[in-house]
């Protein structure tokens, strides 16, 4: 008997599970807007240039040099931006930062 009735709980409950997922994992998919990685809808999202876009900008605002390693995205908080590491003639490194809406050299 107490076999019988575990049976049917399990059945009961596999046959809701399906019908109670749904909203839950719907819930935790869903866009938050508060959260600094949403970037709205997709028509408000900022155009990204391309790695090798931002790499040809490069020499016209640093002067000569080039690009060390892979430029990698990232946000600043404010907007997305590629950190590259650039070495110039003289051999010195640095990291500079670009926005990758415009490739302006931010610092």
């Amino acid at each position: 008997m107490r076999t019988r009735r575990s049976l049917l709980v399990a059945a009961a409950l596999g046959a809701l599970a399906p019908v109670l997922a749904p909203p839950a994992l719907a819930q935790r998919l869903e866009p938050n807007p508060f959260s600094r990685q949403y970037q709205g809808p997709p028509e408000e999202q900022p155009q990204i240039l391309s790695v090798r876009e931002i790499i040809e900008r490069l020499p016209r605002q640093l002067g000569p040099g080039r690009v060390i390693g892979q430029p990698y995205l990232q946000s600043d908080g404010r907007r997305p931006v590629y950190v590259v590491n650039w070495l110039s003639p003289d051999g010195r490194s640095r990291d500079v930062v670009v926005d990758a809406t415009n490739g302006r050299v931010l610092r």
